[in-house]
């Protein structure tokens, strides 16, 4: 419904129908009960128990056999993975495409260069956070952050830092790592089922429901996003069920 109604208002606009027919129909349809989503727009984000989940795992001693297959710049990749993904919530081809040259420093701080969705371009702020985490994948990498190659890929292939990884690879990577962390982990079952299923697309989700729960304002979380409905970024700003339960409970759970 939302492709048709752009549809008719292009047709509109360029003069070839007099009028927006597609402006007459209610586009207010009921929530599919069917879909699992209806429930919660935030159903494709790590919960914070499964978040520390991954945080764990990246800390725990890998054993030899593991070490054969997750060596320490392994490590160090998906460490600056997480963080800068919980910290921006970069769609995998961006992240991909990021460069050294694309993060320039300002009087407010780091910010990093992003060509989106229809070669749309934004900046995206970087905490401290995610620098100090950028500096030290560098250093792992054996690259100097501050004189490194213009060209440089952020995210690098493990057999030459210099030629930026494909999204196969990260793909793999990153589903491997999650199942290894869900296994190690002390998670309910419930969630240990959702995390398994996570994708690269969960950090995104990840990173805007964090945002949302500790307050952050809309209009940046749009701007940081690159989506140009509100209505996309707001869906993040619903009550979190958890914290609807917990209010009802402190109101009324004594009466």
């Amino acid at each position: 419904m939302v492709v048709l109604a752009s549809l008719f208002g292009w047709l509109a606009a360029a003069n070839y129908l007099r009028s927006n027919p597609w402006a007459l129909v209610n586009r207010k349809v009921a929530d599919d009960r069917s879909s699992p989503s209806w429930r919660s727009p935030t159903t494709k984000a790590f919960t914070p128990e499964a978040w520390r989940a991954l945080k764990d795992e990246l800390e725990r001693e890998p054993s030899a056999r593991e070490m054969r297959d997750l060596f320490p710049l392994s490590r160090s990749r998906l460490r600056w993975l997480c963080i800068l993904c919980e910290s921006t919530g970069l769609r995998a081809a961006e992240l991909i495409a990021a460069r050294r040259e694309h993060i320039h420093v300002t009087r407010g701080g780091a910010l990093l260069e992003v060509i989106g969705k229809g070669s749309r371009a934004r900046e995206v702020p970087l905490p401290k956070v995610a620098i100090e985490a950028t500096r030290e994948y560098f250093a792992a990498r054996g690259i100097d952050f501050d004189g490194a190659p213009p060209e440089t890929p952020l995210l690098g292939s493990l057999r030459n830092s210099s030629e930026p990884l494909t999204y196969s690879s990260l793909y793999e990577t990153f589903t491997r790592f999650v199942r290894r962390a869900v296994e190690h982990s002390s998670l309910e079952p419930d969630q240990q089922r959702a995390a398994m299923k996570a994708s690269l697309h969960w950090l995104r989700h990840t990173h805007a429901t964090r945002f949302a729960e500790r307050g952050g304002d809309l209009d940046v979380l749009q701007a940081n996003l690159g989506h140009s409905d509100p209505r996309t970024s707001a869906r993040y700003y619903r009550t979190q069920i958890e914290r609807r339960q917990a209010q009802v409970e402190k109101v009324f759970g004594d009466s």
